[in-house]
């Protein structure tokens, strides 16, 4: 499991390093927004 774990980090990696920075930045802000929007709620709603 920890192995599949640093080959996926290194997939995560590499696949940025071919991204120019800005266009990565504003894509992995916009697509963690829609994560927080999604998932939080949801949190929330499983722990009460």
């Amino acid at each position: 499991m920890l192995i599949d774990l640093q080959s996926q980090n290194l997939l995560v990696s590499n696949h940025l390093k071919s991204f120019p920075c800005t266009l990565t930045h504003t894509v992995f802000a916009d697509h963690n927004v829609k994560i927080a929007l999604f998932l939080v709620p949801l949190a929330s709603g499983q722990e009460t």
